[in-house]
């Protein structure tokens, strides 16, 4: 988006040097309704919007993150940096990073899947999983993950990650169940 189109927003202007919680919600909304809404933005606009909504992010409320975090998490062309610093804020909007933001760096998916039990089952639910990522969070002990894993039909499940969720289902029926879903 142009300058120029920005100017014609006086509105908005006036909400950048307002410091209450309201004020910065609202422009953090509609500063990534704009990001969003633009269909190839260019370099200099993924840098503003990153500029402009990374302290927005830091200091807004876990509600607004979460729709925020909904809005970017497909969008290639978004700012890392906003991933991290949601990611880092925790709450529902990291796990809603965590299972479907695009451009988030592999660094933060593997740290996740090695991490507590709620991000991790978030990357099992993940569309885009490659084998060493289905192989690491298979490996992870805890049910909830192996469900997330059995039950995401995009996880590419190879034969050692198979292997290790058929040995638990032969004690957990849910988990036989989701296997066998697979193949249907």
């Amino acid at each position: 988006m142009s300058d120029s189109t920005r100017t014609q927003l006086p509105f908005l202007a006036s909400l950048v040097g307002r410091r209450d919680a309201e004020s910065r919600r609202v422009l953090l909304r509609i500063t990534t309704d704009r990001f969003v809404n633009d269909p190839a933005p260019s370099p200099e606009a993924i840098a503003r919007y990153e500029k402009e909504a990374l302290a927005l992010i830091l200091s807004c409320d876990p509600a607004t993150r979460l729709i925020v975090a909904r809005k970017i998490a497909p969008r290639l062309a978004t700012p890392p940096a906003l991933f991290v610093a949601i990611i880092e804020r925790g709450g529902e909007a990291t796990l809603v990073v965590l299972e479907r933001a695009v451009a988030i760096g592999r660094e933060h998916l593997i740290a996740a899947a090695a991490g507590d039990l709620i991000r991790a089952s978030a990357v099992a639910r993940r569309s885009d999983l490659d084998e060493e990522l289905v192989g690491l969070l298979a490996a992870r002990p805890a049910r909830e993950i192996a469900l997330a894993l059995a039950g995401n039909p995009a996880a590419p499940l190879g034969r050692e990650a198979l292997a290790i969720l058929a040995g638990r289902a032969e004690r957990d029926e849910k988990l036989a169940q989701a296997l066998l879903a697979r193949n249907r």
